[in-house]
């Protein structure tokens, strides 16, 4: 099954300006930041027929994110809210946690979840377009710092961007000029880890290590330690649930995966 998936970047941003001008977006001063995400191709196909959603697969490199597969695709729960308006995803949330507030750590809880990332992904997907135009325009209209005093201001369109971004649960990334709403795995954790069993509650936490630059132009962004600790986390994870991890997940390819990254280190080829 083709997937179109979605991968991380955004601490510094490289753009072209005028004349072939290069200039560098630093984000240093920011602790906010960004992850990877994962949407299959049917999942999009749900979408209606008149949402023009703007994808483009070359330029992500989807292996090295545990993909979630059973979403229900299939559900048409909230199909009441219009995933137009920002804040639709804050708004099922709000609906999900009155439903299951007496049913936590519940099976139902947890199809309740594989719900409402159906609507998450399309949410994703619908909004594309406008946040790659809105962050571009921000760009285009960025002042350029003079001295190292004036790089907070210059940042400062920007950072406030991303606050709103994921105020509505979604993060930002980009794959060298192309920008793109991703998953916000801190949203997901606050949210919905105290409603869900505990095998997701493990998960969860353990995928906030996706809200950080992983990998970047085609090379790993963190320490080669950092790719370890996956490995072994995925491994203990398949010893501990394999049920759960059957069911939901195919861990085995992500640590082969993150494997014969070690031997191409600091190349994700």
């Amino acid at each position: 099954m083709k997937k179109v998936l979605i991968v991380i970047g955004l601490i510094i941003i490289g753009l072209t300006i005028g004349g072939g001008i290069a200039f560098w977006i630093n984000f240093k001063n920011t602790n906010l930041t960004t992850k990877n995400i994962v949407v299959d191709s049917e999942l999009l196909n749900n979408i209606d027929d008149n949402i023009n959603v703007h994808v483009k697969p070359e330029a992500f490199n989807y292996e090295f994110y545990i993909y979630i597969k059973d979403v229900d695709k299939n559900s048409r729960k909230y199909d009441n809210v219009d995933l137009n308006n920002l804040n639709s995803i804050n708004t099922i949330v709000a609906k999900y946690k009155e439903e299951y507030k007496n049913l936590k750590g519940t099976k139902d809880a947890e199809a309740g979840y594989l719900i409402f990332l159906k609507y998450y992904y399309n949410f994703l997907a619908i909004h594309s377009d406008k946040v790659t135009k809105e962050v571009t325009n921000i760009i285009d209209n960025r002042c350029v710092p003079k001295n190292d005093s004036e790089i907070e201001m210059c940042n400062k369109p920007m950072d406030d961007y991303i606050k709103k971004c994921q105020s509505y649960g979604f993060n930002l990334s980009h794959d060298e000029a192309y920008f793109y709403p991703v998953v916000y795995n801190k949203y997901l954790y606050d949210n919905f880890n105290p409603y869900l069993p505990k095998e997701w509650q493990e998960y969860l936490k353990f995928s906030l290590i996706y809200d950080q630059v992983i990998i970047s132009d085609a090379h790993f962004m963190i320490d080669i330690e950092d790719i370890k600790s996956i490995i072994k986390f995925c491994e203990e994870f398949l010893l501990k649930y394999p049920d759960f991890c059957n069911q939901h997940f195919e861990l085995e390819k992500v640590v082969d995966t993150y494997k014969r990254g070690l031997t191409t280190y600091p190349s994700a080829l």
